[in-house]
């Protein structure tokens, strides 16, 4: 049995069917997360969700996803894919390089992000 999603666009609804092997590594690999993105010309998807650090990154991420003409030929295209590569692989695949940043954009961006104590719990010298 296939696992339908509904979609909502602007004025409009659609409905897609996931592919029973896709839905079982949606399901039990990602926690039931997936992105999947319609673009004018065809769709992307990748398993997980995107978490990029700045606009370059998201955009160099985007153009590793699997493409297809329609949402199930890109889950086909992106179940081979990770099917080829496993696990740690599949997540350093969507991890972007500074070196791999700059041979796409042509800019140096140094991002540093520090892990700020949300609360006196996260802080041990706040007792």
């Amino acid at each position: 049995m296939r696992s339908k999603s509904k979609i909502k666009g602007v004025g409009q609804e659609s409905v897609i069917c996931i592919p029973p092997e896709v839905w079982d590594i949606i399901k039990y690999d990602f926690d039931g997360h997936y992105t999947l993105m319609k673009f004018t010309t065809n769709y992307r998807f990748c398993f997980d969700t995107l978490y990029p650090m700045d606009l370059y990154r998201w955009r160099i991420q985007i153009k590793k996803m699997s493409e297809g003409a329609t949402p199930e030929d890109a889950m086909i295209k992106e179940l081979a894919f990770y099917k080829s590569l496993g696990d740690d692989s599949y997540y350093e695949h969507y991890c972007i390089s500074s070196d791999e940043l700059f041979n796409e954009t042509g800019l140096e961006i140094n991002c540093t992000v520090s892990q700020q104590p949300n609360n006196d719990w996260d802080n041990e010298d706040a007792k």
